[in-house]
């Protein structure tokens, strides 16, 4: 689950021509983004 949120978010307005340069300094802030989602959802579910 976590992944594909990762995967969706990191490819959200990425030219591919840019795809390495911006990749490590969206890295982290996607990442704790897509977690976040996922903790929203998570909590969510749990209810």
């Amino acid at each position: 689950m976590v992944f594909f949120i990762l995967l969706f978010v990191t490819s959200i307005h990425l030219p591919l021509y840019r795809y390495d340069e911006t990749l490590d300094e969206l890295s982290l802030k996607n990442k704790k983004r897509a977690w976040a989602l996922y903790e929203k959802y998570h909590s969510g579910v749990s209810k």
